[in-house]
């Protein structure tokens, strides 16, 4: 659902913080609020998305997430963030 379209990434209030676009074949940017800008490369693994940057990589279960989908996440640090699928670019 993600290919396509892009995923925004924000704080509970709405304040957006970060916005990634993934392409077909495996490559993703995003662009944070402040300006800052990355590219990096996803693959599937089963059901998760795996995403790497730098040398950070992440993986989380997307068999049943859709264009408008959201959802809330916990950070290590007990911060809160949400992500949603925005069709489009």
């Amino acid at each position: 659902a993600a290919i396509g379209n892009t995923v925004t990434i924000a704080a509970p209030d709405g304040t957006l913080m970060a916005s990634y676009f993934f392409d077909e074949g495996g490559s993703f940017s995003m662009a944070q609020a402040d300006g800052q800008t990355g590219e990096g490369t996803w693959e599937m693994d089963g059901d998760n998305l795996c995403i790497s940057i730098a040398d950070q990589s992440e993986c989380n279960d997307v068999s049943e997430l859709g264009s408008g989908d959201h959802w809330q996440v916990t950070n290590d640090d007990g911060s809160e963030i949400v992500i949603t699928i925005v069709a489009g670019r």
